[in-house]
């Protein structure tokens, strides 16, 4: 008999939350509810009063709940918590997700254009809106904000404790969402094929013809921005009177020195982390050799770039290479020149009022240098790329005498041929250079480089016999060669 009460009394109690239901269902009707708080303003504010009485009994509540189990004892707490945990189905929840997702599945399948049904009701909004308004008042809640955050900054800064706390939440925080990422990675352990294979089909989902088509918008944009830039400044783009502003004011609030030693500080430490991640490397040779096969992995797919890049420029034909000339002819040369010969000023200038420095720098970083083993290098770097450019084939048939004369007749023909070799010009050229040279200076270098010369081969006998061993023989051979000459003209003449 208790059980059959039991569930009479169960299905009573059933009836009457659905009768509940119905009859709130009944009162709660969008335009009677504004009707009743409309007409009765003691209502209006009664519910606001309340509203306000149910948020603040909702925060007292969670804390006499958190009062009450921290009273608790660690076995009897543990037990609420656990039934409480244990309270939540996960079936329910899995069951009514399946549910929605389903429902949502077949409506969309039935009606594709449901949402379409929403856009009355959009559009009533965009165009009964007041977005002056909605902008004044998103100002005006900005500005609460702000104060709000501001106070809110400055009394937690008051007390150093507070802020240590607070940031020392952050590492934990940093901690646990760096451990999230790894395990991700970590168990998404699939075969190369099926990561590769989502991958691929992730980005060949991806709307490419409406990404292109945003790329193409963004860029007429710009485009439009620019133009509206000139028309709105006349002979000069307005921005720049904008980004002056702009600039000017900020940087009349800038602490300039202390920009820059915050500058010098990052670098600072910059070079500490580079440092330290050098040092590390350079212990291991194994994380060395990886780390110069990276490099290696790396220049070699900057050649392929390269190497592909200009292959394909290659194949161009003649006619895009000579619009490419013809764009290169728009070029701002005078700009390119005033460029050049501002710089060139400039380092005239900064060589003018820093007398010595460059020889000053120069020299300080020539001192570090060993000069010996820097010979070296150049010498056996010459000595290899000398090598190197004789063990090209081509190279070698270039070099070969006949190659040699024939481009030394071309180059002979070529001078022949161009104004510096007409009667007389080599002549002007260097009365007009010696007319010009110092004969006093002349001289003076001229001695001193030939008495110098002299004295150092003359300063041994040894010196001195070869020397004229080397002369007596060289006159013995310019004689038979004037002989040969001779006679050879004579019998060319007869």
């Amino acid at each position: 008999m208790s059980e059959k009460k039991a569930g009479k009394e169960t299905a009573t109690q059933a009836e009457q939350t659905r009768e509940a239901v119905r009859k709130l269902m009944e009162r709660i009707e969008p335009e009677q509810l504004e009707t009743a708080f409309r007409d009765d303003p003691d209502l209006t504010r009664e519910a606001i009063e309340s509203a306000y009485l149910f948020e603040m009994a909702w925060v007292r509540v969670i804390k006499l709940f958190a009062q009450f189990l921290d009273g608790l004892e660690p076995a009897e707490r543990r037990v609420v918590l656990e039934k409480h945990i244990e309270a939540v189905d996960g079936s329910e929840i899995a069951a009514a997700l399946n549910s929605y997702s389903a429902l949502v599945m077949k409506v969309h399948a039935e009606n594709p254009d449901l949402a379409s049904a929403a856009f009355p009701a959009l559009e009533a909004v965009l165009k009964e809106t007041d977005f002056g308004k909605v902008r004044e008042a998103t100002t005006d809640m900005l500005d609460y904000f702000t104060v709000y955050i501001t106070r809110f900054i400055e009394t937690m800064m008051e007390n150093p404790v507070v802020v240590a706390n607070i940031v020392g939440i952050v590492p934990p925080v940093a901690n646990a969402l760096i451990k999230l990422v790894s395990v991700t990675l970590e168990k998404t352990n699939l075969p190369p094929e099926i990561l590769a294979s989502a991958l691929f089909n992730t980005i060949t989902a991806l709307d490419a013809e409406e990404l292109g088509r945003m790329i193409t918008t963004g860029s007429r944009m710009a485009i439009d921005l620019h133009a509206g830039n000139y028309i709105l400044g006349g002979t000069e783009p307005r921005f720049r009177a904008v980004f002056t502003d702009v600039m000017k004011r900020m940087l009349d609030n800038v602490d300039i020195e202390a920009a820059n030693e915050v500058l010098v500080a990052v670098g600072e430490d910059a070079e500490v982390m580079a440092g330290v991640l050098v040092e590390l490397i350079a212990r291991d040779p194994e994380k060395v050799v990886l780390a110069w096969r990276t490099g290696t992995a790396l220049c070699n797919i900057l050649a392929r770039v390269v190497a592909n890049a200009f292959a394909e420029a290659n194949a161009w034909p003649d006619e895009l290479l000579e619009r490419l000339g013809n764009e290169a002819r728009e070029l701002d040369t005078a700009e390119i020149s005033r460029a050049i010969d501002s710089a060139i000023t400039l380092a005239l200038r900064f060589r003018e009022a820093n007398p010595g420095l460059n020889e000053e720098v120069m020299s300080g970083v020539i001192q570090g240098i060993d000069t010996e083993r820097l010979e070296f290098l150049l010498t056996a770097a010459c000595s290899d790329a000398l090598s190197a450019v004789m063990s090209n084939a081509g190279v070698r048939q270039a070099l070969r005498p006949e190659e040699m004369g024939r481009r030394i007749n071309g180059w002979l023909a070529a001078f022949n041929r161009s104004p510096a070799a007409r009667p007389g010009a080599i002549k002007e050229y260097v009365t007009g250079l010696l007319a010009e040279v110092d004969t006093a200076e002349l001289d003076m270098a001229a001695r001193s480089i030939s008495h110098g010369m002299m004295d150092a081969v003359f300063a041994t006998g040894e010196r001195v016999v070869m020397i004229l061993k080397l002369g007596a023989s060289n006159l013995w051979r310019l004689a038979k060669l004037v002989t040969k000459g001779l006679a050879s003209s004579r019998t060319g003449a007869r």
